[in-house]
């Protein structure tokens, strides 16, 4: 058996299984790299969901008593105006290396938490205030990293 350093042990650790991803024809002027770093967000996309529906890590949805379409609608529109703010005071934290020390476990090799549940967790905290320009800082930042965004 081939010998390895502890480096290349680390790396091979790091790498899980490969990924085919195919993307709609319209987004060829995106980069390869683009589409990788997009699609590896897609674990926020699933905790944004829970961030939705979990009272205790975000809005809470899921004890809404509303049933019927028009109220859905309004309160779907309510929580992503709210969902938005929290992103954007969750990216804020990110920015100033915070989220560690809002996650429950002492992990710092990667995040437990997502940028809304850190948003949220840092509204219900006196870790840290913000100033305008911390959210217009971050506002651009999202502005040229977004493909979402620059289409």
């Amino acid at each position: 058996q081939k010998s390895r350093s502890n480096h290349s042990k680390k790396q091979a650790r790091a790498q899980g299984e490969p990924w085919l991803l195919a993307v709609s024809s319209s987004l060829s002027h995106v980069t390869a790299h683009s589409i990788v770093s997009i699609y590896s967000q897609r674990m926020q996309t699933e905790q944004a969901f829970r961030d939705t529906k979990n009272a205790r890590f975000g809005l809470g949805l899921s004890n809404s008593a509303s049933r019927t379409p028009e109220r859905l609608a309004v309160l779907a529109l309510i929580a992503s105006l709210a969902e938005f703010v929290l992103r954007l005071i969750g990216q804020c934290a990110i920015n100033d290396h915070l989220q560690y020390d809002l996650q429950l476990t002492n992990r710092k090799d990667r995040p437990e938490i997502s940028v809304i549940g850190a948003g949220k967790l840092l509204v219900d905290s006196p870790l840290s205030a913000f100033s305008i320009e911390d959210f217009r800082r971050t506002m651009k930042q999202w502005a040229g990293s977004h493909v979402a965004i620059q289409v």
